[in-house]
């Protein structure tokens, strides 16, 4: 500031920096010990009379000066930029809604230059939380930036939920599909979706027209009741459904396909005329449940050779309270099951996979049939460890002769083996309990029947709530990771009675088992028999994998005592069972 003398007090830096016009000026000093260098500046804000100097201050090795300096330079842009800063990002005003959720929709952040735009983005995003009917900003400075916060209004919470001008449907049912809560905040989303719901169920019990108008009174300036005002319109049945263009099959036969039914006399005996009955939707057009009747009706005529069959949109007619729908049909021609082939390179004897086949036994073409085919290759390529077997058929139509002629093209894809087989969940029952039923093992081929088998030896346990086998992709494509996961549930028992008979009289009977013991898979029971003239005790305990091999071990050891008139009879022995699998669903004993 001074070429020729150095200011000598702050007094003479500020007139010296007022001489100049600007806004800031430094002054300070610098301490060095050795290696050691200390820098001590003072920043002084012209325009801030009252204000102190800022304090910068940065120290370290001698050599490293440059650093040094970059670090004084960051200290002095940050005291620079606080004006344009924001130091605070806050909310208030809000009493329900919680703070980090409203700041979590803004992208105004403490650290950030101030921008109106991005402050105006924020309150719409704010708006569209739907839980305020005003926001506002207000921005305060403050030596480290301005502090921002965003004033809400909260809407009014949900006190009761009201309904009126229902009278075909009870209050209870409608209140069942009702989603809202009360003290929740009314979101005029929710009131709309509510209503489409109340009038979705209406229409689903057959009365069309009606219509539903949300509307909400103010009882507070923090509450509201919601009125869900109900106007019913007038119960209309379906008459008769009609078939155009069938000539394959009657239209007694395609109504036994549908699920939308006629208006029938109720002394008509049928079990969906009793169902609908008490479900109270007799006759009730339904458009989801129709449009699976479509699909249902295509899948027929596609299952018995007509592959060009189309089932049309349904016409509907309304005549009063009364609804007939015409649904029309373009059959095609029926066509018959020609040439089948293989196009595959891993098995030798191809006419061996084709005698596999139901659809080479069909006389008509069926899309359902060829669908079964493909799932049975899929598992016999699986089982030789190709776990990505992918079958695709190419069909082609032969016109004149009214035949379908099949090809399966067979990409194999890479032989898989499991890498690594993890169990989680068990907290009990031992991992080699779990191990020894698998039927697919670490480094092994993948075998889709193996899997499946796993999966019911498992459940058949009776160990587990829930037992699922989740593969994954392991460590190249040749690898499968897979995660059996299980919950288990309590496997022990305990029961007591009594009885009475003209033998024994009074008779107390207990029993106390665990079926899986120490969670070692083994059985262990006790059962006694207290009379007056009897006493029976038992102990059984089975090991199914006696020594680790699929030889099973059972040992019942009793007393029994039996008092006669004249003696007593006493009875102490004992039993050894064996047993041995011959496959997974046959032993010998």
């Amino acid at each position: 500031l001074s070429k020729g003398k150095t200011p000598e007090s702050l007094d003479d830096i500020i007139k010296a920096g007022k001489a100049k016009q600007v806004q800031f000026v430094f002054y300070g000093s610098i301490s060095c010990l050795g290696e050691w260098l200390g820098l001590n500046l003072r920043l002084v804000d012209l325009e801030d009379a009252a204000g102190e100097p800022r304090i910068l201050f940065a120290k370290g090795d001698r050599r490293e000066m440059s650093m040094l300096l970059d670090q004084i330079e960051a200290e002095m842009v940050k005291v620079l930029a606080a004006p344009n800063l924001v130091a605070e990002v806050c909310a208030s005003g809000n009493r329900r809604v919680d703070t980090d959720a409203i700041l979590q929709t803004t992208k105004t952040r403490a650290g950030d230059l101030f921008d109106p735009e991005i402050i105006a983005s924020d309150i719409k995003s704010i708006y569209k939380m739907g839980f305020f009917n005003d926001v506002q900003v207000d921005a305060i400075e403050s030596p480290s930036g301005r502090i921002v916060t965003f004033i809400v209004k909260e809407k009014p919470a949900i006190q009761t939920i009201k309904l009126s001008g229902n009278k075909e449907i009870s209050e209870e049912k409608i209140r069942e599909i009702i989603d809202l809560k009360p003290y929740t905040i009314i979101q005029e989303k929710n009131l709309q979706e509510n209503a489409e719901k109340i009038k979705a169920l209406y229409m689903e019990k057959g009365y069309a027209g009606s219509s539903i108008l949300a509307s909400v009174e103010p009882v507070s300036e923090q509450a509201a009741d919601v009125v869900f005002e109900i106007t019913e319109g007038e119960p209309v049945r379906i008459k008769a459904i009609e078939f155009q263009g069938n000539q394959a099959f009657s239209d007694k036969e395609l109504e036994e396909l549908l699920e939308t039914s006629e208006k029938k006399p109720l002394w008509i005996p049928s079990w969906s005329n009793i169902v609908a009955l008490f479900k109270g939707d007799q006759a009730v057009l339904k458009q989801d449940a129709l449009e699976r009747d479509l699909g249902r009706i295509a899948a027929y005529y596609h299952n018995r050779g007509y592959v060009d069959a189309k089932v049309g949109s349904p016409a509907v007619r309304r005549e009063d309270a009364w609804l007939y729908i015409t649904i029309p049909i373009e059959e095609g021609s029926r066509y018959g099951v020609g040439q089948i082939d293989i196009e595959q390179d891993f098995f030798k004897d191809k006419e061996k996979l084709l005698s596999e086949l139901e659809i080479t036994q069909e006389s008509v073409f069926s899309r359902q049939t060829l669908r079964q085919d493909i799932l049975k290759l899929v598992d016999i390529y699986a089982d030789e460890g190709f776990a990505y077997a992918d079958i695709t058929p190419r069909i082609e139509k032969d016109s004149d002769k009214k035949l379908v002629n099949i090809t399966l093209l067979v990409n194999t894809g890479p032989s898989v083996k499991f890498e690594r087989i993890e169990i989680v969940g068990n907290t009990r029952t031992r991992d080699k309990v779990i191990r020894r039923e698998l039927r697919v093992k670490e480094l092994e081929p993948f075998s889709a029947s193996g899997f499946r088998k796993s999966n019911q030896r498992l459940n058949k346990l009776g160990y587990f709530d829930d037992v699922n086998l989740a593969p994954s992709k392991g460590s190249s494509e040749e690898y499968m990771n897979l995660k059996v996961e299980v919950k288990e549930r309590a496997t022990g028992t305990f029961s007591i009675g009594a009885g009475y008979s003209s033998v024994e009289n009074l008779m107390l009977m207990g029993e106390i088992s665990q079926r899986n013991f120490l969670g070692k898979g083994q059985t262990l029971s006790f059962r006694g028999v207290l009379g007056s003239e009897t006493n029976r005790y038992s102990l059984d305990f089975v090991e199914p994998y006696f020594r680790d091999t699929r030889l099973s071990l059972g040992i019942e050891m009793y007393n029994w005592e039996v008092e006669y008139d004249d003696y007593t009879k006493e009875s102490m022995g004992g039993v050894l069972r064996f047993g041995y699998p011959l496959n997974d669903d046959l032993s010998a004993f």
